[in-house]
């Protein structure tokens, strides 16, 4: 990938790429984590289609935050033949409806449909 190109980058995958499930322990002193996920899966005209979330909250109110974001960043539906639009689009959406001060989120979106995965993610 191009560290200059946009946030939403695309992949070509040539054959079916399976993803192990991974454990891991938390480290440091925390009491609560800020961290929220989803998925959805959607069947369209344009093939089916699967959306991923993760977000990390930082912040007085961070775990809020993310779970909001991730709740806004799924979609009801994805239709569209261009998966960087509904992307920027969900993001942009998404961005309008979270004010929160003195609080944020970082958040990364994976939209897979048939054999390309499109990846777009904001930092702090």
């Amino acid at each position: 990938m191009n560290p200059e190109s946009s946030a939403s980058e695309e992949m070509e995958l040539k054959e079916p790429t399976f993803v192990k499930s991974v454990s891991f322990e938390l480290l440091g002193e925390r009491s609560v984590q800020q961290d929220a996920r989803g998925q959805k899966f959607f069947s369209s005209p344009e093939g089916q289609t699967e959306v991923y979330v993760i977000a990390d909250g930082h912040g007085k109110e961070g775990g809020r935050v993310a779970q909001a974001a991730v709740n806004n960043l799924l979609p009801m539906e994805a239709s569209g033949s261009d998966v960087r639009v509904f992307i920027r689009e969900q993001f942009r959406l998404t961005a309008e409806l979270l004010q929160a001060e003195a609080s944020g989120t970082t958040a990364s979106m994976v939209v897979k449909r048939r054999n390309q995965v499109t990846i777009g993610y904001v930092g702090d």
